[in-house]
């Protein structure tokens, strides 16, 4: 039996008439009388009298009557709860986040966060799936790529460039990453395309370490790259990719996490000259 089933049965006993129902329900009469007639029969029990003028509840509708309101009162106060602490700066938002964003960027701004709103508390994931929010583990996830899904509320805070850096601007090898990566292209743009290549590393963190140590020269992000004082851009930035901040359609209105949204998204503004790789290097 379906909560559906009890809250038509309410409607039909407070219009006084399957007709009436139908009306405020905006629907067919005929369907309301077959969806009553199933839930009579589900219930083994005579629900209504039908008369002329309408309909009556039999014994056994009045006592349903009297479970079905009680339902309903407990369904909404739920429904008062959840609105309450969804209008309220308080709970728990989940982020995802992809490795160099949620360590470079994205930990840094947890405590100023956390000093604005002191009532939300966040959990931070690390993931590159743009799946996350459908499964519903995510109420946020900041992503690079080029274009969004189209089920998800997004907003690009800015580009996203790469360029090459080395320990010394004259390497001699280049250092090698997963073949099946998304920059692989860029290396004909690049200074040091034909320089030998060593060694290979498959994520950005080790392909910045791999390069601090003089190993050769890498490919990777700017907002990786420019914060290095070890390390040398070689050649210009190239934009790759946008980041965004999605959230799902559910959210929309759910207080802690627009502000959330709304803080990230005035955070990247003031980070986007060293995300798109604008920032003037100390050397």
């Amino acid at each position: 039996m379906s909560w559906d089933d009890f809250e038509l049965f309410l409607q039909v006993v407070r219009a006084g008439s399957i007709r009436g129902a139908a009306r405020k329900l905006n629907t067919d009469h005929a369907a309301i009388s077959r969806r009553l007639a199933r839930f009579e029969k589900e219930l083994g029990s005579k629900l209504l009298h039908r008369r002329s003028k309408g309909q009556l509840p039999t014994t056994a509708g009045l006592e349903l009557v009297a479970a079905a309101e009680a339902m309903e009162a407990q369904a909404q106060l739920v429904q008062r709860k959840v609105a309450h602490r969804d209008a309220e700066l308080e709970g728990w938002v989940r982020v995802s986040c992809n490795l160099p964003l949620g360590l470079k960027l994205l930990m840094p701004l947890v405590e100023k966060f956390s000093k604005l709103h002191p009532g939300i508390e966040l959990e931070v994931t690390l993931s590159q799936q743009l799946a996350d929010l459908a499964s519903n583990d995510t109420d946020v996830a900041l992503r690079i790529c080029l274009t969004p899904p189209e089920d998800v509320i997004a907003v690009r805070l800015c580009g996203f460039a790469i360029a090459t850096y080395a320990s010394t601007p004259n390497p001699t090898h280049w250092i090698g990453w997963d073949p099946d990566g998304p920059y692989e292209g860029f290396i004909k743009q690049t200074e040091c395309v034909d320089l030998p290549v060593r060694h290979r590393f498959t994520e950005d963190l080790m392909l910045v370490e791999a390069a601090k140590g003089g190993l050769g020269a890498a490919l990777f992000s700017c907002m990786l790259g420019d914060q290095e004082p070890g390390l040398v851009r070689i050649g210009p930035a190239h934009s790759v990719a946008s980041v965004f901040v999605l959230r799902h359609p559910d959210h929309r209105s759910t207080a802690r996490i627009r502000a959330f949204v709304s803080f990230i998204t005035e955070s990247f503004g003031e980070l986007a000259d060293l995300i798109e790789g604008r920032r003037p290097q100390p050397w």
